[in-house]
């Protein structure tokens, strides 16, 4: 061999070396590009879960805040609308006629004495505007032969009339007070179902 094709077969050894090192450093070259890519990609991935799991939290307390916050003013507006039914009810009752609180109270006489509850000779508590207009109904309704006594109860019971038997030992409450706490349960138990409905 001629020193010539020598250094031929030298440089065509060098070259396919230097081609297959080329070769072997563009395919790692590759592999770290696609594996930088991918290690970024799962950073990314994860970036982004963090952040949407952190807006989620900080949505959900938002919510949680504004939710309790409204639940709030429902109660204050609840309490104030009860407020201003009983005040609406008591200035009604308490301006009620004569003949209306009369008719009433023959109402409530016979929806008590009719209950079957109280049986014979029965003693009437009514608030001391009411007196002389509870022993007229009385009266009137043909009960004075049963009737033992009328009492006086304090004015804050607004009217209506308390119903006992003779020993005391039954009563039956149909004054305008304990009527209206009783009305106002039933309006809080509606306005709760109205409220918080499905």
């Amino acid at each position: 061999m001629s020193l010539e094709e020598l250094r031929k077969s030298v440089i065509e050894k060098a070259r396919l070396k230097a081609e297959k090192i080329l070769e072997n450093a563009r395919k790692q070259a590759e592999e770290l590009v696609e594996s930088a890519k991918r290690e970024y990609m799962e950073r990314l991935r994860q970036r982004k879960e963090e952040i949407i799991t952190q807006v989620r939290e900080e949505e959900s307390r938002k919510y949680t805040a504004r939710i309790s916050e409204l639940n709030a003013e429902l109660l204050k507006l609840k309490r104030k609308l009860i407020e201003d039914i009983v005040k609406e009810a008591t200035e009604r009752i308490k301006n009620l006629s004569k003949t209306e609180r009369k008719e009433s109270i023959k109402r409530l006489l016979k929806d008590s004495l009719g209950s079957g509850i109280i049986g014979g000779g029965f003693r009437v508590k009514v608030i001391e505007r009411d007196l002389k207009l509870v022993k007229e109904a009385v009266k009137e309704l043909g009960l004075q032969k049963d009737l033992i006594a009328a009492e006086i109860i304090p004015e804050d019971y607004l009217g209506g009339l308390i119903i006992e038997n003779e020993d005391s030992s039954v009563a039956i409450d149909n004054t305008y007070r304990t009527r209206l706490e009783r009305a106002i349960r039933i309006i809080l138990g509606e306005l709760n179902k109205e409220i918080f409905k499905g």
